[in-house]
């Protein structure tokens, strides 16, 4: 049976941005200052959507097949196409997206889910196909942590020589793009097609009757002000326990003033504390640029924190993240004040079955000078590349072409305006926070190219992770690893630029 567009869908979609625009976004506050990666630093709360591509009106290829290779691990399988529509507004635009796209350019779409257990996606059979000359698939996607990197190894295609790819469109990621390039080579392109951009997001949440409860003030409040920071966060939540099951010790199962962990939570401060590591060069490749104080400085803060405040506590982590579901689960049940996590876990069954109601907003800042609330994303957002081996190369641009604009007009509004910020939030400074949180992204090469460069993005984690903060004498025990790790992928890099 032929898939037909749910009229229902744009519907939704125009009602709930009509509402915002009526109610909720009456109480946007323009004046709160969210990060971005301009030199200001400014910016207002306010995001638009929908942008069209610029592809020929009669661009058409006959009904030929584009082959993708993406993740089937839960929490990307539906990233780039689902298996039919369900009422679920976020799913429904996914379907109807694929359907634009096939009508649009005369194409079939054949998505290949690989790996249920790997978040990071298969990038190691990948290669192996790309580098046995295997041409079956024309668009592959994965995470940044694995993608970027194994571009050096000549498997990808620089997209700036692909026809019908304009990355100068608003659906892509500028950020991305500046920080990502290497000496004026791209290889791998996110943005709006990337619905893992916006749900793997770094946030914090708060329980309400608890905030009331131990009467803190409103963290909604603080945000505005610009007085939402480190140690704001530390001194609310510093004298907040109580042994709940009453064996005499703190563990999983007691109240506290905020759950944390020690992995990936430790790297969001990263972006939210401003501790860049690397910029890109005028010649186009990335060099260090770390500021050892600041970096010192808040891993310092990171540790008393974590580790010397008796209202925190951080959960460990097993296998797959699951101390981001053992927050989410004790947050629900009333146990925690604050927790950081993911915007995803709005999603989840215990935040949308939670009894008392919560807010979310940005991580905190490093202090009141710091000129806006930045927003780290997890490196396993979704990377789009076009392999080498493909015979397709300009098809499989049109049509990451157009997913990315059909995704800036559909799928990005249901999943932010309809979804995120009506049907898993519980109120308009909700809606207003996930605006300062979605404007304030930042990334940094030193994240973008983490696994090969070393563990230096890493550093705050694993220092955690040891219990031990002395961050200077990990730094220069380990910096000539790191820029000789530098020095090989640059290297790497430009033999491309020499082979082709």
């Amino acid at each position: 049976m032929k898939k037909t567009i749910s009229s229902m869908l744009l519907t939704t979609i125009f009602l709930s941005l009509l509402a915002s625009a009526s109610c909720g976004g009456g109480n946007v506050d323009t004046t709160v200052t969210s990060g971005t990666d301009t030199t200001s630093g400014e910016t207002t709360a306010e995001e638009k959507f929908g942008y069209d591509d610029d592809l020929p009106a009669d661009l058409n290829f006959g009904g030929e097949t584009i082959n993708v290779f993406s993740r089937a691990h839960f929490r990307f399988n539906d990233e780039v196409t689902v298996d039919e529509a369900n009422g679920d507004v976020v799913n429904d635009a996914i379907y109807d997206r694929e359907i634009a796209v096939e009508d649009s350019l005369g194409v079939k779409i054949e998505n290949f889910k690989d790996n249920p257990e790997a978040g990071h996606g298969s990038i190691d059979k990948m290669q192996k196909m790309i580098l046995a000359g295997d041409d079956t698939y024309d668009i592959f996607t994965a995470s940044m942590y694995h993608v970027a990197p194994a571009a050096a190894n000549g498997i990808f295609t620089n997209l700036f020589d692909v026809e019908y790819i304009d990355t100068t469109k608003p659906y892509y990621t500028q950020d991305y793009i500046a920080k990502s390039q290497m000496g004026g080579n791209l290889y791998a392109i996110t943005g709006d097609i990337s619905l893992s951009l916006l749900r793997y997001s770094f946030a914090m949440y708060f329980n309400k009757t608890l905030i009331d409860s131990y009467g803190l003030k409103d963290p909604y409040a603080l945000v505005r002000d610009g007085k939402w920071t480190h140690d704001k966060l530390t001194s609310m939540v510093t004298d907040i326990y109580s042994d709940l099951n009453g064996d005499g010790k703190q563990d999983d199962e007691d109240l506290y003033g905020l759950g944390t962990s020690n992995v990936i939570i430790v790297d969001a401060y990263c972006s939210a504390y401003k501790m860049n590591m690397m910029d890109v060069g005028d010649d186009g490749f990335p060099y260090f640029s770390i500021d050892l104080d600041k970096f010192s400085s808040a891993v310092d803060k990171i540790f008393d924190l974590n580790w010397q405040t008796n209202g925190v506590h951080a959960y460990k982590e097993i296998s797959d993240n699951n101390e981001m579901t053992d927050l989410c689960n004790y947050f629900s049940q009333d146990h925690l004040v604050f927790i950081h996590n993911w915007l995803y876990a709005s999603e989840t069954s215990y935040l949308r079955d939670m009894k008392s109601d919560y807010g979310i907003i940005p991580y905190p800042k490093y202090d009141e000078n710091q000129d806006g609330y930045y927003t780290f994303q997890h490196d396993q957002i979704g990377l789009f590349t076009i392999p080498v081996t493909s015979t397709k190369k300009d098809m499989a641009g049109a049509v990451l072409e157009a997913m990315s604009s059909e995704s800036s007009k559909t799928v990005v509004p249901s999943y932010y305006e309809v979804a995120l910020k009506s049907k898993y939030s519980r109120d308009s400074e909700s809606a207003e926070m996930i605006d300062i949180i979605h404007s304030g992204h930042m990334l940094d090469p030193a994240w973008i190219y983490c696994s090969y460069i070393g563990d230096l993005a890493q550093a705050p984690r694993n220092l955690m992770l040891k219990e031990k903060r002395d961050f200077m004498s990990f730094y220069d025990s380990n910096k000539s690893k790191y820029q000789k790790n530098l020095d090989k992928l640059i290297k790497d890099f430009k033999s491309l630029e020499e082979t082709n």
